[in-house]
């Protein structure tokens, strides 16, 4: 049996799905996606899991392996993958029954071939005939297109009409086959409502939906209340018999002293059920409750008593009992738009009383980590102190909680227990819980102790863990295997690497687009060179190659210039050049960009690399990755110093480089990598200004959408010269003696055909 969850990395938000084998507990890392996030997952069947991505592309991976067995896109559908609201297998169908707000979607569970989809209903009552608009004839299109009517023009009720599905909050598979799911129709937005001008309430309930016969009956099960009071469905089980919402029909009240307890067991009143939140200490509690509906009949079956509110204060809690009196008056729900005949206090007085229930609930109750029995009989909910059985008879149990929790937030980590639930399995005398992180153990006699809370022992839970990246971000180590461009390195030697770096280079000279990692916003490239059973990050490689003394520029400086021709014509036309990362340098702690590290090698092994710096700092996403010019470049300046006129250069070309990046103030550029102490102890005025006109005037570069120009850069030297003396007045009087055009260029690329 395979586990499915999505996985995030330190550099991309669910960009991977991590498959654990609940047999062998080995865990797996895939990326169906190469540059899209996960939106949903679920496991098939023992070996196969299915993936949808934010680009509505649906994935059956082979769970174990990774391997994609089919693919499709549902983006006719679904124009995101975010607009799908659930994604549930429905076995009796062979199918996976993708469901948004207005269409639901069966594709076949074998090849992901379409079996069924709609998005429209011709209406007869309470049934229909489901419809695609895709497929209907013209005329039917023509009667759907203007199925809004004015509200004042007369409507013949009962006649056959068009409208649109209105899902909200799940889908499930019954056990006859049918799909049951909720719906909310809008008051003024659908067709029903301007059949019915004089019912404007937003309506809830469930379509049963029969796929074989392609028709829907619709069962309405209450009038929404305003705007704030929408009764949403919380949770349904999977076997499609049971769904929870909230109750929003009354806030019972009570206050349980001790004495009056003693009282009634003098009398011989039976002891009754008392909720494990109660207590004989006389103050007021507040109840909030779920509503228990069965999937099979479309009914209410009880209230299940949920969480009861202790209100100290003692006129709060008069107002909260004023509130509670009022709606156990009140017959008729709370309308948005309200009849004149309906006589009921506004619904913005009760707003408050449930806003804060269900924020002080949501707070100790983790409604989005629970999970209900295999069996149906139960929801477990996740609270911040242990785990609690919601029955469907009713009964609630102690709070459970776990030896060794209190331990280890003590030590900043999270519970055992606090994850995400998947799976609650009731076996014999023990409950056994799966959560995204563990497998642990209840007693089932403890569930069932008339007590507040219910105290197992680590030991006794039997925690088998299953993952433990659970709630942490992967780290690039962990990814590098999916997210890198692997090339293979046969042996740790010199000729070994040059060929690697030579396959590399053809790599990206034939497939740059399709090498380029992370999402279709964020791109990545971190090649990985794979040796025996080992994986070295591109650092650890040319660390490698500089602890070993190998010689690898000649081989380096032609992967870089074929990495940048490709990235110059990627972005041929646009004002910009795309950000590419390459992963985090260990040492300076800074983002690089692509082959950032091999950059970072030609600059300590070879002091002519000038040509390939200048063009990388040039075609990069400048505002963003700054260690290639801060880093490398004072490296640079660090270990050749300026002992050449092309090195003067390039520090004059670095300042208005940093400039273009939209670093500032420019003055604070120019002497930052030491350039003007160096000029002025070593260099004539005379000849420092040509150099810095010539570099000027050479400057190509893309401004991206800066308001900058050249002409900024040579002001920012003329306002820093003044008062330093005799060398500095000296180069501004050569400077400003010469016509120098400042203005803004357009950027010229090499790769430019001229006219």
């Amino acid at each position: 049996m395979l586990d499915i969850r999505k996985q995030s990395s330190e550099i991309g938000y669910c960009g991977f799905v991590q498959v654990i084998d609940l047999n062998t507990k080995h865990t797996l890392l895939h990326k169906p996606f190469p540059k899209e996030q996960i939106e949903q997952a679920i496991p098939l069947d023992e070996n196969r899991v299915i993936c949808l991505g934010e680009n509505s592309n649906l994935a059956i991976l082979d769970g174990r392996t990774g391997n994609i067995l089919h693919s499709c896109s549902i983006s006719e559908t679904f124009r995101a993958g975010s607009l799908v609201k659930d994604m549930v297998r429905c076995p009796a169908h062979g199918a996976i029954a993708l469901m948004g707000t207005y269409e639901i979607l069966l594709v076949s569970d074998r090849d992901l071939s379409t079996i069924f989809q709609a998005d429209a209903v011709l209406w007869n009552g309470s049934v229909g005939s489901l419809m695609n608009t895709r497929e209907m004839p013209q005329a039917e299109q023509e009667r759907f297109n203007s199925r809004y009517r004015e509200a004042s023009r007369p409507v013949d009720t009962s006649e056959l009409y068009f409208d649109t599905l209105r899902f909200a909050d799940f889908a499930r598979e019954r056990d006859d086959g049918l799909i049951v799911a909720g719906f909310r129709e809008n008051d003024l937005s659908d067709n029903r409502s301007q059949r019915h001008p004089n019912d404007l309430a937003q309506r809830t309930g469930f379509y049963f939906l029969d796929i074989a016969n392609e028709t829907i009956r619709r069962i309405e099960i209450d009038k929404c209340y305003d705007r704030g009071f929408y009764q949403e469905f919380v949770s349904a089980d999977p076997t499609g018999r049971w769904a929870l919402r909230r109750g929003f029909r009354q806030i019972p009240h009570q206050n349980a002293s001790l004495v009056a307890d003693l009282f009634n067991r003098l009398r011989g009143r039976r002891k009754e059920y008392r909720h494990p939140d109660l207590r004989h200490d006389g103050k007021d509690r507040f109840l909030m409750s779920f509503e228990l509906w069965n999937l099979q009949t479309g009914s209410h079956v009880r209230n299940l008593e949920v969480f009861w509110m202790e209100i100290a204060d003692a006129a709060e809690a008069a107002r909260w009992k004023q509130a509670s009196a009022m709606l156990a008056r009140l017959d008729k729900p709370f309308y948005r738009h309200q009849p004149k005949d309906l006589t009921q206090p506004p619904g913005r007085l009760f707003q408050m009383f449930f806003k804060k229930l269900g924020e002080t609930f949501k707070r100790q109750h983790w409604l989005w980590q629970s999970a209900w029995e295999t069996s149906g009989d139960a929801l477990w909910l996740t609270h911040t102190d242990g785990l609690r059985r919601i029955g469907v008879d009713g009964s609630v149990s102690p709070l459970v909680r776990f030896d060794g929790s209190d331990r280890q937030k003590q030590h900043g980590t999270r519970g055992f227990w606090n994850h995400r639930l998947r799976e609650v399995v009731r076996s014999g005398d023990l409950f056994a819980i799966r959560n995204e992180h563990c497998i642990l153990h209840v007693p089932t006699e403890a569930v069932s102790r008339k007590t507040r809370e219910v105290w197992v022992s680590e030991a006794e839970a039997r925690v088998t863990v299953l993952d433990d990246t659970t709630n942490r971000d992967l780290t690039t180590r962990e990814t590098l295997h999916l997210t890198g461009h692997v090339v293979e390195l046969l042996d740790l030697s010199e000729q070994a690497s040059r060929s690697a770096l030579a396959t590399l280079s053809r790599d990206i000279s034939k497939g740059f687009s399709t090498i380029l990692g992370g999402s279709q916003y964020s791109h990545t490239f971190e090649p990985a060179f794979r040796y025996a059973d080992a994986l070295l990050t591109e650092a650890e490689f040319f660390d490698l190659a500089l602890e070993h003394g190998w010689d690898l520029r000649d081989e380096c400086r032609t992967l870089l210039m074929i990495w940048l021709d490709e990235l110059e014509r990627k972005d041929l036309g646009l004002s910009f050049y795309t950000g590419i990362s390459g992963g985090t340098d260990a040492t300076s702690g800074y983002e690089f960009g692509g082959l950032g590290q091999a950059m970072k090698y030609l600059v300590f092994t070879d002091a002519s690399c000038l040509d390939v710096f200048r063009t990388y700092l040039s075609r990069r996403d400048g505002e963003h990755e700054i260690f290639s010019a801060e880093i490398l470049g004072q490296m640079y300046i660090d270990r050749y110093g300026y002992s050449s006129p092309d090195i003067y250069r390039f520090g004059i070309f670095w300042v208005a480089t940093r400039y273009s990046d939209g670093c500032g103030p420019v003055e604070a550029l120019w002497n930052k990598l030491g350039l003007l102490d160096a000029a002025s102890e070593s260099m004539a005025p005379v000849a420092f200004a040509d150099l810095v006109l010539e570099e000027l005037g050479a400057f190509n570069a893309k401004w991206g959408s800066s308001d900058h120009s050249i002409g900024a850069v040579l002001d920012g030297l003329k306002r820093l010269l003044p008062g330093n003396g005799d060398w500095a007045d000296q180069l501004l009087s050569e400077i400003e003696r010469r016509d120098f055009d400042g203005s803004r260029r357009a950027y010229r690329s090499p790769l430019a055909v001229s006219p």
